[in-house]
């Protein structure tokens, strides 16, 4: 039998956390392996705009690190439960993102959370499951939270 790939998008937030608890739960009775994916948006969507000449963005490289170290604490359940995964950190708008990685790596399952961080950036961006549930080729699950509406 092929082992099967489900591509989680990944953020910290409880929707994802509900994403990332489906994705333990279900993994084994898929025979599927995790690919969790964290996208770093474009950075002219979360700061302001530099004065012309100056260093726009110094801490880059402190910002990648930390966010990394932030992934690999969200994928917690998948090494305490040896579900085999694998985690990326990956330049891009999310939905397209997400719908193109699993494309690349053959993907059986996109799974988001219902909710992910929002606000400002979801205004922007629009909304993550929405744009998956309308354009992904492969098969997405939407995740609700069980600590109620979201």
């Amino acid at each position: 039998m092929t082992e099967r790939t489900i591509v989680l998008g990944i953020d910290g937030s409880v929707g994802s956390d509900a994403a990332a608890r489906w994705c333990v739960e279900m993994a084994p009775l898929l025979d599927a392996k995790v690919l969790a994916v964290h996208t770093l948006p474009p950075l002219m969507f979360l700061v302001p705009p530099t004065p012309r000449g100056a260093a726009a963005y110094a801490d880059e490289d402190a910002m990648r690190r930390g966010l990394e170290s932030a992934l690999e604490e969200w994928c917690a359940p998948f090494r305490a439960s040896g579900i085999e995964y694998e985690s990326r950190l990956v330049d891009g708008l999310p939905a397209e993102t997400l719908m193109r990685i699993a494309g690349v790596v053959h993907g059986d399952l996109v799974v988001v959370g219902r909710r992910g961080h929002g606000g400002f950036t979801e205004m922007v961006m629009g909304s993550v499951p929405h744009t998956l549930s309308h354009h992904c080729d492969v098969p997405v699950v939407i995740v609700p939270t069980s600590d109620g509406p979201d």
